[in-house]
């Protein structure tokens, strides 16, 4: 008995559904892309009823921020054991990136385009490890870099946890606290950025900016907020780390 094109056969597939079925065959893949499309813009409708989670009051309230940053704190802790000293493995390469640039700016007044120091002369601007635009710079000015880069990380460790919040409770509409706290933590505090970090592998800084700019995205899809992201998206461009 021959069956119909589009019909899920079960001696092939066992018992499946047709959106399953569908996406196993290579003629369906299509149908199966555009059925989900349609049901993420009908969850993403930007004219669907507003809730608790989408007014102008929603966001983390100021003891929320603080206590992330608090947490992040605690949780980077070790860093300042000792402050000014560097930590090992690649930390010296890594801060060598930054430095080249502070020398570029400060002690011949250029920009940070070219570097005579590094591999008998490399590239600055075109080097995707050389953070142009960061935090690091402006704390250099008042203390030694070592203790500017660990101040650094504290601030993304406290982004990344703000970021988490916003997407879980204002995109996701999560209303427990605790579940956000832990979901958020799962994701900052998760073993891969501290192994990095710890090692001194500040490329993966920006690792933290991802919930931040999902937020921004989702709400793009929402038709409520093109400008913060066009913003954020400007800030990524920049390789702001």
């Amino acid at each position: 008995m021959s069956l119909p094109r589009d019909a899920p056969d079960k001696r092939r597939f066992g018992h499946v559904t047709p959106v399953s079925a569908c996406a196993s065959e290579s003629h369906g893949l299509g149908r199966f892309v555009r059925d989900a499309l349609a049901i993420t813009r009908r969850q993403l409708e930007p004219d669907r009823p507003l809730t608790a989670n989408d007014g102008p009051g929603s966001g983390p309230s100021r003891a929320i921020i603080v206590g992330y940053g608090v947490l992040s704190l605690i949780f980077c802790s070790s860093l300042f054991a000792r402050p000014t000293a560097l930590g090992g493995s690649d930390w010296d390469q890594h801060l060598f990136y930054y430095a080249e640039a502070l020398k570029n700016v400060v002690e011949y007044g250029q920009l940070p385009l070219w570097s005579p120091w590094y591999c008998g002369g490399n590239v600055l601007w075109q080097n995707p490890r050389v953070a142009l635009l960061s935090p690091v710079y402006p704390l250099a000015i008042v203390v030694p870099l070592a203790l500017a880069m660990k101040v650094n990380i504290v601030l993304h460790y406290w982004i990344g946890f703000v970021g988490m919040h916003l997407l879980l409770a204002r995109v996701i509409g999560l209303t427990f606290g605790p579940g956000i706290l832990y979901l958020a933590s799962v994701f900052t505090l998760g073993g891969a950025s501290a192994l990095h970090l710890a090692v001194g592998h500040s490329v993966f800084l920006p690792a933290f900016y991802l919930p931040l700019l999902m937020f921004f995205v989702f709400r793009v899809f929402q038709g409520r907020a093109l400008r913060p992201s066009c913003r954020s998206q400007s800030s990524e461009s920049a390789s702001c780390r």
